[in-house]
């Protein structure tokens, strides 16, 4: 059998790559709003310098996005994870998607980004963190 395909390597890469996202989700959640100012600032300034137009960065985040949902789902099916949990990954990931989607679009436009919005990415982030807890909490007591 391909090792790749083994429940057991499965479940250690599954737990490996949810702690990766599980970290990158901590310090996304413990980022200011002053901080996450600087970083659309720099966005800004990235789309201006190479003169990147908004369907390019939405296909590139869209393309990103999927590969990433794939590649993570493949790894969870691997893992014997039963379709329901499947299903709500695949739709928190969509939801994700859109969300960064819509904050992207609004910093290219050049439209403000309010505390609201802020919020609304910090909840995005807080369920992806409730979600990955979960999992890793799946792989180590199932």
């Amino acid at each position: 059998m391909f090792p790749l395909m083994e429940p057991v390597f499965a479940i250690q890469i599954t737990v490996v790559v949810t702690f990766l996202f599980l970290g990158y989700n901590l310090f996304q959640l413990s980022a200011g709003y002053a901080w996450m100012q600087g970083q659309i600032g720099q966005f800004k300034d990235q789309v201006k310098t190479h003169g990147v137009a908004l369907p390019y960065l939405r296909r590139l985040n869209a393309g990103i996005i999927a590969s990433t949902g794939v590649a993570y789902f493949s790894i969870l099916y691997a893992a014997g994870f039963v379709w329901w949990i499947l299903c709500i990954m695949v739709c928190k990931l969509f939801i994700t998607g859109l969300l960064s989607d819509f904050f992207q679009a609004r910093v290219v436009k050049g439209k403000e980004f309010l505390p609201l919005h802020f919020w609304i990415g910090k909840v995005d982030v807080l369920l992806n963190i409730v979600g990955t807890g979960f999992l890793i909490l799946l792989c180590f007591f199932s």
